[in-house]
């Protein structure tokens, strides 16, 4: 199964809901740049979850004899979000986020009909 470290996953995922929210305190071009940058990265996090990917925290530690000589290594994963088609439903949470922010972005466009006009 293929795995995605859990501090590669937070550099997406938090970043991505700061921006959501953080747009509707902002007015202009940042707003329209924060939306751009949230639908990006939520479309990447649907992606890679559908894709089967594991999110999980590896660690390696090193076992050494008397000698100083290196005899072995010891591998810990710790599972935090499974992959697999049995998790794949989680894309779909990450891919709702990107079309609300894709609406949010288009929503002066197609949503406020003014008087007199579009």
């Amino acid at each position: 199964m293929p795995t995605l470290e859990i501090g590669m996953w937070l550099l997406m995922a938090v970043p991505a809901a700061v921006f959501t929210f953080v747009q509707f305190t902002q007015f202009g071009t940042a707003k329209v740049a924060l939306q751009m940058l949230a639908m990006a990265l939520f479309i990447g996090l649907s992606v890679i979850h559908a894709a089967g990917f594991e999110v999980a925290s590896t660690s390696t530690t090193t076992i050494f004899n008397a000698g100083g000589q290196e005899v072995g290594q010891n591998v810990e994963k710790i599972i935090l979000i499974a992959g697999g088609e049995t998790y794949s439903w989680i894309s779909f949470i990450f891919m709702a986020f990107s079309i609300f922010n894709i609406f949010s972005l288009f929503q002066d466009k197609i949503f406020n009909f003014k008087a007199g006009g579009l």
